[in-house]
């Protein structure tokens, strides 16, 4: 896990010492082909999830949203390159609590001004010249994560599982985790 600290030694929008830490669940699918593929992030056909936790000074918050769309260019038999950007509604996390989901909005993530984060893949690292279905891996992602404004560079580890392979769909499963500070 890399964490990534501004200049100011905080995320912006965010009390010090606060962990964000984001779990992407994606279930992508496209059709199969030799050339590169667009899998597209479709929450509600594929029950794409993104979750966080917050280690805040007094209490540990967990939350979650499934309002999230984008798309990823890769191929699974020619693993290597790969280019994609992930939208996640930041005014649709939930945490249980009306009232904390209202404040996080408002006071901490200003969703009235930023109400996306967005995180545009750029590269892959560590995966086989070819997947086999129903075979896990672990691989690093870079790209570009933005939230509150601010972009930073993220190196993310990865794992990769594709599924069952059919003439007229590719499943990948795709989990990643990354901090900010």
């Amino acid at each position: 896990m890399r964490k990534i600290i501004s200049k100011k030694g905080q995320t912006p929008g965010f009390r010090p010492g606060t962990c964000l830490a984001l779990l992407l669940l994606l279930l992508l699918s496209g059709s199969n082909s030799i050339r590169a593929e667009r899998f597209y992030i479709n929450s509600p056909i594929n029950g794409d999830t993104v979750r966080f936790e917050s280690e805040a000074t007094l209490e540990f918050i967990a939350g979650e949203t499934s309002n999230l769309r984008g798309w990823i260019d890769f191929e699974p038999a020619a693993t290597g390159e790969i280019t994609g950007e992930l939208h996640v509604d930041l005014q649709s996390l939930k945490t249980g609590i009306g009232l904390r989901d209202q404040h996080m909005r408002e006071r901490h993530l200003h969703t009235d001004q930023f109400p996306s984060a967005i995180l545009k893949l750029i590269g892959i690292t560590g995966l086989p010249a070819k997947l086999v279905a129903d075979s896990l891996y672990t691989c690093e992602v870079r790209g570009e994560f933005t939230i509150h404004g601010e972009t930073r560079p993220v190196a993310v580890e990865t794992e990769v599982r594709p599924g069952p392979w059919t003439e007229d769909q590719q499943r990948l499963r795709i989990i990643s985790r990354f901090s900010l500070q």
